[in-house]
Formats: C-alpha cells, structure tokens, sequence
C-alpha cells in the first residue's frame, strides 16, 4: 500500500511539465550568457567560404549540404513528431543524459507573442520545406526499396534553397541572426 498522496503537485503531469520547460529555459539561458572572451580569437573565414561556396555548381552545393548520418535523422524525426503535435518551440539536445542511442530530446512549446511571429516567419517555413530526407540506399535495388522511416538516414536541401548563392546566405544569415 502506498503513503503517496494522490492530489500532490510532485505526481502531476503538469509539473513535470514546467521542470522540463525551466530546465530547457534555464540551459538556453546559461548557453546564451556563457563567456566566450576566453576563447582564442579566430580570423573569420566567412568570406573564403562564400568564395569557395559560390564556385560550386547547383548540385555540388546540395552535396555539400548533404549529410548521411543516421541518428541525425532520426533526432530530426523527433523534433518534427513534437512540432507537429504540439505547434512551434525550442529544442535542446541533452548528449549527456542518452535516451537509447539518441541524446535526449528537450521541447519548451512556444506561446503567445513568439508562437505568432514563428507561424509568420518565411525564412524558418523557406527551410522547413527545403529539407529533404531519405534513405542513402534508395534505387540501388529495387527489391529492397522500402518507404519506412526506419530506413531514412539522409538529410539534404532542395535545388531552390541553394540555386541562388546571395539569397541562401542571406536566409542562412537571417535564420542564424548574423552569427557565422
């Protein structure tokens, strides 16, 4: 027979809740206002980059952008679960605290002013709809193509995110807010 009282907030779902949307706010918060000064400054190689990536054609920048990594994709997965089912928010990878394979997943759901202005943001819905995802192995035999999420272990963009080098930058910057 348990002590526990059933109308304790410590049981509730709720609670939980609110412990997990602090502790999201609370490491975004401490990661935001972590002294960088002690770093070694490092010359920017910005504009080499965009040189070098503005000489490569259509294709080979969706290569560059091209990443094979399965449990990369499965986080990705993830994340579009919570946003489906719950509407916009904020993510945070916990690499220390594994659930599985996978580091753990934290979600704060986004509400009043920032979910409004998120569901208006272009740039965030440009990239949303530019990403591609799909399985590495897909067309080398067709007996053995399958449509199971399971297999996807490739993330890429589409053509016309990267078809014009300025106007990628500047959604890259935009989304990034000018960090590079």
């Amino acid at each position: 027979m348990s002590n526990r009282n059933p109308k304790s907030p410590y049981d509730s779902l709720m609670t939980q809740d609110q412990l997990i949307d602090s502790l999201t706010s609370h490491i975004s918060l401490y990661h935001s206002h972590s002294n960088t000064s002690d770093l070694k400054p490092n010359p920017n190689p910005r504009s080499a980059i965009l040189k070098w990536f503005s000489s490569l054609t259509l294709h080979q920048r969706q290569a560059h952008l091209t990443a094979v990594d399965s449990k990369f994709v499965r986080i990705l997965i993830q994340m579009l679960g919570k946003l489906r089912t719950n509407s916009h928010g904020f993510f945070i990878l916990l690499p220390d605290l594994p659930s599985g394979d996978l580091p753990t997943l934290c979600f704060k759901r986004s509400s009043g002013l920032l979910s409004r202005v998120s569901e208006s943001n272009e740039l965030e819905r440009r990239i949303f709809e530019s990403t591609r995802l799909f399985a590495s192995r897909e067309g080398e035999k067709i007996e053995e193509c399958s449509c199971s999420v399971k297999d996807l272990d490739t993330v890429s963009v589409s053509e016309g995110l990267v078809e014009n080098v300025d106007r990628f930058v500047a959604v890259m910057d935009e989304i990034s807010n000018g960090a590079s």
